[in-house]
């Protein structure tokens, strides 16, 4: 009685044992699950509708509430070409500076970026924001091209569209158009100043541009490893053609305060108002948001971004690309290591600019760290019960084979018993 007692303790504890180790697998599981499930989703701050078990995941009826200020906005999806959301977005509006990043790519198509600019009167005389730039001093492509993306120098953007048009502004605008049109920009733009102005020193009285052709091109500058670099840097100092050591500084707030953020561009005229063409990534995912003409632009552009990654690549499938049927812009995640030029023919990339240089401090941009680290754990922990489980499964087996045998013997010692003393009864 007492073994049979001992027998079902044993059972009933090594039961609880394996309960016990089956739910931490589950648990494990679970956690591990959900833990890729983050890995690979955007990191939104609210969270998408659930679809119907075996169902299509409808694609989500695109929200307008984060772009109402704005007088132009959209967000589009970089690696999908998807538009997630938009307002307005075909309407040809002043942009201020943020139209400098057509002139950067259009000045990294034609300009060496060894190429010694020759400083005109024209490029001496343009207003604040400047590098103070004066005639006949003669500077660095490449030094020219990180003040206008940076700090927006007004004199750096005339100074390089001149060398890019062979001293013609009427050339340099005839190739803005020619890029717009290689790029896919649908809205018709007015292209004639190459730093954005649209007040009494602009050229031609200034650009306008809508939010979806702001979008195409800051997709294609994304793609370009040398101006993604630029637009995330915040700070580029160098020793200048006038033998002075300068610095600049980039202006986008949202390098600091938005978790992922990679740039782009801001732009303001008392005209124009204020603009964002805002990118970040997070989770492997590439989300641009251009905001024309609001009245906070961090806030909204922040907001419009967190849309973008609120909306999973698997609820894109219906909506409209921002450039249909191209193949010749970058469709590709925008990571400076991985996408060729803006050209899409390997020009940019056979001649590009130098890389950072060592005053050039990088920008702070999202990771995937902390999703890393929970799956990383998770694993360990469902290895962990697995071997307990598996540890637990073969100790109770070798007492069940112990047990076993021990019954074996003593059901053969009593029966041997007896027939002895039968025998003996015999003999006697």
């Amino acid at each position: 009685m007492r073994r049979a007692g001992r027998a079902a303790v044993d059972q009933r504890s090594a039961r609880r044992s394996t309960a016990r180790v089956a739910v931490a697998v589950v648990v494990s599981a679970m956690a591990l699950g959900g833990t890729a499930g983050r890995a690979h989703a955007a990191p939104a701050r609210t969270s998408a509708p659930s679809a119907t078990a075996g169902a299509p995941t409808p694609p989500p009826a695109p929200s307008t509430a984060a772009l109402a200020p704005a007088k132009g906005a959209i967000v589009v999806d970089a690696d999908t070409g998807r538009v997630i959301a938009a307002r307005a977005e075909h309407s040809r509006l002043l942009v201020a500076s943020t139209s400098k990043i057509l002139t950067a790519l259009v000045v990294r198509r034609t300009v060496r970026p060894d190429a010694m600019v020759r400083i005109s009167k024209r490029a001496e005389a343009m207003p604040a924001r400047r590098l103070s730039l004066k005639a006949g001093q003669r500077w660095r492509a490449e030094d020219l091209l990180w003040a206008m993306m940076l700090c927006s120098c007004n004199d750096a953007a005339m100074a390089l569209a001149e060398q890019a048009g062979g001293g013609s502004l009427s050339r340099f605008a005839a190739l803005m158009r020619d890029e717009a049109t290689r790029l896919g920009m649908t809205d018709s733009p007015v292209l004639v100043d190459p730093a954005g102005l649209d007040d009494e020193a602009a050229s031609g009285g200034g650009n306008l541009i809508s939010a979806h052709d702001l979008a195409v091109a800051a997709r294609a500058l994304l793609a370009d490893p040398v101006l993604s670099r630029m637009v995330v840097t915040p700070t580029y100092s160098w020793v200048g053609g006038d033998g002075r050591q300068h610095e600049v500084s980039g202006h986008n707030r949202l390098l600091t305060g938005y978790v992922g953020a990679i740039g782009i561009k801001t732009g303001y005229t008392k005209r124009a108002g204020v603009s964002l063409v805002g990118a970040a990534r997070r989770g492997g995912r590439t989300i641009i948001a251009v905001v024309v003409a609001s009245p906070n632009i961090w806030a909204q552009g922040a907001a419009m971004l967190d849309q973008g990654f609120a909306t999973p690549v698997g609820a894109q499938r219906r909506l409209p690309l921002l450039v249909p049927d191209r193949t010749t812009v970058a469709a590709g995640r925008a990571s400076p290591r991985a996408v060729p030029g803006a050209s899409g023919t390997g020009e940019s990339a056979a001649r590009p600019f130098g890389g950072l240089p060592p005053s050039a401090r990088r920008g702070r941009g999202g990771t995937s760290t902390w999703d890393a680290l929970r799956a990383g754990v998770a694993v360990v922990l469902l290895l962990v019960a697995l071997v307990v489980l598996w540890d637990r499964h073969v100790v109770a087996t070798r007492r069940r084979r112990r047990r076993a045998v021990v019954r074996s013997a003593s059901g053969a010692s009593g029966a041997a018993g007896p027939e002895g003393s039968r025998r003996d009864r015999v003999s006697a």
